[in-house]
């Protein structure tokens, strides 16, 4: 009972985060999708509100899950900007404060941005120390944060802090840190939980026949209308293993986006799939364990469907395959256009 409460609860939450992430996307987009200050367009994820009269803020737009009318007169406040030109713009309304701990606060940020030669190691671009961030690739060896908001700590716990981060400016932080955290990990999956594919997949006349011959298939069910028509199907059935093919791709960002397959099983095809008909899939998570011959790595098992849009079971089959832990998952590090 208390798993059931559980999982309930994080599916609940899961869906709260999402549905705050796409009104951000469409506020985002209703505004421009450009930063006010420098014209930074390249990654949404990057653009901020950031209110004109900070004694007007009511709430930050990024976490309220309130009505969309509230939330549209709380962006009315705001202009959209970058996460650089957002962290600049509070350091320049900000009070300088002349307490001695804050100073040195500062004086370690500044000869912490120093240390790594003033550029951003990304991009190799240099920017004020206000738009200046220090990104832990791997989140599980962060002992710290180093900000000026942080506690003030020697230096030499700083340097030791230092070799496990690399410095981005404050966008390339962001968009990186999406790409570091996106899952699914092992830590992700929990026994029960379930997710839809959010589209489908129509299948043509054209994907059953090429990938038939591609795969030598001649079986004339597949390639030949004519004989298909004598049969009691009366038409071509889609090839099934195009029809696991499919199924198992609609539901890769759900399972295996990290990892990589370890087989098949159960696999059954209780009604036809014809030629035109459109796909769907959904995911049971059933098991997720650590594997015990590949350190940071696990082994997770689901049960995969592929329905049609009414309902109409065509495939049910058990999937198994192998994902990495958040902290040995490869780093995605995919170039940026220049602009």
């Amino acid at each position: 009972m208390k798993a059931r409460r559980d999982r309930r609860r994080e599916q609940f939450r899961r869906s709260l985060r999402k549905r705050r992430r796409k009104r951000k996307l469409d506020l985002v987009t209703a505004y421009g999708g450009r930063c006010v200050d420098c014209g930074y367009a390249t990654c949404p994820e990057a653009l901020q509100f950031h209110h004109r009269d900070p004694s007007t803020k009511d709430f930050g737009l990024g976490k309220f899950s309130g009505s969309l009318a509230r939330l549209m007169k709380e962006a009315a406040k705001c202009d959209l900007v970058c996460a650089n030109c957002h962290r600049i713009r509070h350091v320049r309304e900000a009070v300088i404060s002349e307490h001695r701990i804050v100073q040195l606060r500062r004086e370690m940020k500044l000869r912490a941005i120093a240390s790594f030669g003033g550029r951003c190691g990304a991009c190799g671009q240099g920017f004020g120390p206000a738009a200046m961030e220090f990104h832990h690739p791997d989140p599980t060896k962060k002992e710290f944060a180093i900000s000026v908001d942080g506690i003030y700590r020697p230096w030499e716990k700083i340097r030791k802090e230092l070799e496990s981060c690399v410095m981005l400016w404050e966008q390339r932080s962001r968009t990186s840190i999406r790409r570091v955290t996106d899952g699914p990990f092992l830590e992700d999956f929990k026994v029960g939980d379930v997710h839809r594919s959010p589209a489908g997949r129509t299948i043509t006349q054209a994907d059953n026949i090429w990938f038939s011959l591609l795969t030598n298939n001649q079986n004339p069910i597949h390639i030949d209308a004519h004989y298909a028509s004598k049969t009691e199907f009366k038409r071509p059935l889609v090839n099934s293993v195009f029809t696991i093919g499919v199924v198992t791709g609609l539901m890769v960002p759900y399972t295996s986006q990290n990892g990589f397959a370890l087989g098949w099983d159960e696999v059954k095809l209780p009604n036809p799939l014809f030629e035109g008909d459109t796909l769907y899939a959904d995911s049971e998570v059933l098991d997720a364990r650590e594997s015990r011959s590949r350190t940071g790595w696990g082994i997770v098992k689901v049960r995969q469907r592929g329905f049609k849009p009414d309902g109409t079971v065509v495939l049910v089959m058990v999937r198994s395959f192998m994902v990495p832990t958040r902290a040995a998952a490869p780093r995605r590090d995919p170039p940026l256009p220049r602009d």
